[in-house]
């Protein structure tokens, strides 16, 4: 299994690395496809060991249900709040970014501005959110 993600992950990396080089007109080398494919090899490698390592350590059943069981599977109560502060956060953070854009680009903000029909969009999509929130299913 791990020679088979292995050797999907570098084909994918290094055909992304041609592609991009192309892209941008920059001369295909070997040292920036050895590099990248390095990279995915220490970080497949590292992934696989650290699954191992947990594996080992707390032996159980990897398997997953069948979907019809799923329903049926209780979810702790502190997995759905969670999720909910998290997802209140994230939505929060988000619809703040075009009023605060130093949110999301930090120092870089102070020479950027946001045009006009981004904002409008970004309050139209908001509009249409909560419209389909009142009319329900």
């Amino acid at each position: 299994m791990y020679l088979i993600i292995l050797g999907l992950n570098l084909t994918l990396a290094i055909g992304t690395s041609v592609v991009i080089m192309l892209y941008i007109h920059r001369p295909l080398s070997v040292g920036a496809l050895v590099r990248t494919s390095r990279i995915q090899l220490a970080c497949v490698t590292l992934t696989f060991t650290i699954l191992n390592l947990v594996r080992r350590k707390f032996p159980q059943p990897w398997y997953y249900p069948p979907a019809e069981l799923a329903r049926l599977l209780p979810i702790p109560p502190w997995v759905s709040i969670s999720g909910l502060v998290v997802w209140i956060a994230f939505t929060s953070w988000w619809a703040a970014v075009p009023f605060f854009p130093r949110l999301l680009l930090g120092s870089a903000a102070g020479y950027l501005e946001l045009a006009a029909p981004g904002t409008a969009f970004t309050c139209r999509s908001w509009c249409c959110w909560r419209r389909e929130l009142r009319s329900g299913p």
